[in-house]
């Protein structure tokens, strides 16, 4: 006995040596269940394992899926426009169809000179000078017909066209400059001039800046391949144009990009003849609306500011843009 038992009273005493001198009841559990006890929290610890590296491996194919291929800088990443609400960039195919050919035994024109910007002259943000060749330019009286006129179904084309092959730029609505002041990149009329036609213009906007597509109208009395082969080298262009001739007959003539005065314009036109005697021109501009200013209505309009660096639509766009007006011609 334990010296601690000394400490308890006689009647405690008792009753544990009777407790003590009795056998030892048997075991409530076996060997076997033992087993089966230890099997199954085997077998639970390796269902947790399992399930934790499949929603391990689970979490990085979410991440993937919710991060992988967009980098900041890539297409669908929010942009803030120099004007307008915040848009995403504005994207395409700049090569054009298989179809859009230069037309045969159109040679290279000889530069006589070239061109750069004026001492001093502002140029669009973000712009470096340029030195472009000059070539001379044939003359061109397709759009000096007074009271030619674009009409409601060809503006209404334009814009939804651009609108379609733009989607992620903002697309203003169609306005009337009169006059050509800047529509060629070249220095603004008096504002006194006389003025035979009026342009029809519409904004694009996107994360560099306004931009913008002109269409005007204008009348031909030679058949569509006669009448673009006689302005094969009207824009000043040293390299010829290509060319896609559209089942009803009507001829869609692209230019190349052309580089000239004031700001360091930039213009990229498309010319389209129909059998029934109209003509149209489609270009893309790097400036809008918001650099031009007209005095007074009835006069030219002036550019008073450079634009953006680029045009905002490649030739490709502009190619799209020029069929959908071939379809309402």
């Amino acid at each position: 006995m334990c010296d601690d038992e000394q400490d308890l009273p006689q009647e405690w005493r008792g009753t544990l040596r009777s407790l003590l001198d009795q056998p030892s009841p048997p075991s409530t559990t076996d060997l076997d269940q033992l087993i089966r006890l230890g099997r199954r929290r085997l077998v639970a610890r390796r269902l947790v394992a399992a399930v934790g590296v499949l929603a391990a491996v689970a979490g990085i194919g979410i991440g993937a899926a919710v991060t992988g291929g967009l980098r900041t800088g890539e297409v669908g990443s929010a942009v803030q426009p120099t004007h307008g609400a915040s848009l995403t960039t504005t994207t395409s195919d700049a090569s054009l169809p298989t179809d859009w050919q230069k037309p045969t035994g159109m040679p290279t024109e000889v530069p006589y000179g070239t061109w750069s910007p004026a001492p001093g002259e502002p140029l669009p943000s973000g712009a470096t000078a340029m030195v472009a060749p000059l070539c001379k330019a044939t003359d061109d009286p397709t759009f000096e017909a007074a009271g030619v006129e674009v009409s409601p179904q060809v503006r209404q084309a334009v814009v939804e066209a651009v609108t379609l092959t733009a989607p992620r730029a903002e697309v203003g609505q169609a306005v009337s400059v009169v006059g050509e002041a800047g529509q060629d990149g070249q220095a603004a009329a008096p504002e006194d001039a006389p003025t035979a036609t009026a342009t029809t213009l519409v904004d694009v906007t996107d994360r560099d800046g306004t931009g913008s597509v002109s269409v005007r109208a204008g009348l031909t009395r030679a058949r569509p391949e006669e009448a673009a082969d006689a302005q094969v080298f009207v824009q000043g262009n040293c390299e010829p144009p290509v060319r896609r001739v559209l089942d009803n007959g009507t001829v869609l003539q692209l230019y190349p990009v052309r580089t000239s005065g004031p700001y360091q314009s930039l213009t990229q036109a498309l010319r389209l003849y129909t059998p029934a005697g109209m003509a149209y021109e489609v270009a893309v501009h790097n400036w809008g609306s918001p650099d031009l200013y007209q005095a007074r209505e009835g006069v030219p309009s002036k550019r008073v500011s450079p634009g953006r660096a680029t045009l905002p639509l490649t030739e490709r766009q502009l190619a799209e843009i020029g069929t959908a007006v071939a379809a309402v011609a």
